[in-house]
């Protein structure tokens, strides 16, 4: 009895032992690198710094890699009813579709040859669509939805920057036949009998005609009010078929929630953390700094969309990303934010398939100190993994994570663990260490999820994408 005691608990820790050696060898085959997304430089919006010092400053901070995001277009009209487009207010900025896509990813593969220590990914930030309510004479116009943005990354043909179906890309426009029709009003007026007549209507008729050059007509006009979120769908169809991954840029952002006045219209863009839940097809949202009280609260958006997944209802997971929104000036420190990715190699693709997959987690520090996570996985059973996969269920999970403070030193810490859009647990731990949670609540058939948000005091925070765990 004794023997046959002595040989089970051998097995069990033989079984053990190649359980967390097969963790180990996966693990062990991936590297973690920093990523840097949302930067902007004099191509747009970037405070007059170059390519080439926006990727000297990432090297500095030892950032491996770099997805600079340049508008796509920055242009803004308003046209006097009925000759739109010639009595009309038209500002235009610096952007890629105005510098050239061309340009822009030339000398984005010129820097990459020269600062082979750094990898550069190309990408745009974009605004699909805006629109006009109000009246100038009445005196309360204004320009809503200009700041709803999404971020496109990877994209590296210049023929898809050019025909990004955005509304004020006259690229995209489809020839219109019947934007020639002031042309009969000309016929009419050689046949008119009356000069003055004959004047009158070819006058009118040429302007018309001029009014509607180039010919073209959009999917979407400025001029008849909110399309809801189809032009923002058409959008991410498009990148998606174009091989770019779609993130919601600062979805929670506060600054533009009321209207602003600026000059003789008003600009205003609600917060649109819903639209995660009515778009498909985008890979994630930017949680840091603007999408964590609203979109990435405990049970908000994020966890509706995550919980859809699980359900069957949507495709593919959505996934949280950190953004910087970096111009030269603010934040201070582009190392502020970072994607930490798990990489087996440093190159294009791997990158892609990291961010594409939720193999990542996001960090937000201070400059001075921030919270670094070594280790974070999901045990049932036999196997273990990392964020951004799916286990089988095989009994009851168990949570394993791993931290450190960046200055070496101890520092409190709160670690909530979500599951399922609810707060399973809240460990208050010290760092550094390492600490684990076993779920006995009730395993759902099906799939569950599990995510983690480190709060070290503002802003030194860590939120993992999350782990699933499929039960038949």
């Amino acid at each position: 009895m004794k023997i046959f005691r002595a040989e089970t608990i051998l097995f069990l820790l033989m079984l053990m032992s190649m359980r967390n050696a097969l963790y180990s060898e996966q693990t062990e085959q991936y590297k973690q690198v920093s990523c840097a997304v949302h930067v902007h430089s004099n191509y747009s919006g970037g405070k007059n710094q170059n390519l080439s010092e926006v990727v000297k400053k990432a090297i500095e901070k030892k950032i491996a890699v770099l997805v600079p995001t340049d508008h796509a277009i920055m242009k803004w009209e308003y046209g006097i009813f009925p000759l739109r487009n010639l009595l009309k207010a038209s500002k235009s900025e610096n952007s890629i579709l105005k510098l050239g896509p061309k340009n822009y990813l030339e000398e984005i593969r010129k820097l990459q040859e020269q600062n082979p220590e750094i990898l550069l990914i190309p990408g745009t930030e974009t605004a699909a669509y805006y629109y006009w309510s109000g009246s100038p004479l009445k005196g309360d116009l204004k320009l809503n939805d200009w700041h709803k943005h999404m971020l496109l990354i990877g994209m590296d043909k210049e023929t898809d920057y050019k025909n990004l179906p955005l509304l004020s890309n006259w690229n995209v426009g489809k020839f219109n036949f019947l934007a020639f029709w002031p042309v009969l009003l000309m016929l009419l007026a050689y046949a008119a009998p009356d000069k003055r007549v004959r004047i009158f209507l070819f006058a009118v008729s040429a302007l018309i005609l001029l009014n509607n050059y180039p010919f073209r007509i959009t999917g979407y006009g400025q001029y008849s009010g909110s399309k809801g979120e189809k032009p923002y769908q058409a959008l991410i169809d498009y990148a998606g078929s174009k091989g770019a991954l779609v993130f919601w840029a600062h979805p929670d952002a506060p600054n533009w929630a009321k209207p602003v006045k600026v000059g003789p219209a008003s600009i205003a863009t609600k917060q649109y953390s819903q639209s995660l839940l009515e778009n498909t097809g985008y890979d994630g949202f930017a949680v840091f700094s603007e999408g964590y009280k609203v979109t990435g609260a405990i049970g908000g958006p994020w966890d509706k969309a995550l919980m859809e997944y699980c359900a069957g209802a949507r495709e593919k997971p959505v996934w949280a990303i950190g953004e910087l929104d970096y111009n030269g000036e603010y934040p201070k420190n582009m190392a502020d934010i970072q994607n930490m990715l798990w990489v087996k190699t440093l190159d294009k693709s791997s990158v892609l398939n990291a961010l594409k997959n939720g193999i990542f987690y996001v960090r937000w520090a201070k400059e001075s100190w921030g919270v670094n996570l070594l280790d974070f996985n999901v045990k049932s059973g036999k196997r273990q993994w990392l964020y951004g996969r799916e286990l089988p269920y095989d009994g009851k999970p168990r949570i394993v994570i791993s931290l450190e403070a960046s200055d070496a030193g101890q520092h409190p810490a709160k670690i909530n663990i979500i599951k399922n859009g609810k707060l399973l647990n809240t460990m208050h731990v010290t760092l550094p260490g390492r600490f684990a949670f076993e779920d006995f609540s009730e395993i759902e058939d099906g799939k569950s999820y599990y995510r983690v948000f480190v709060d070290a005091g503002y802003p030194n925070y860590i939120i993992t994408n999350p782990v699933f765990v499929d039960k038949k």
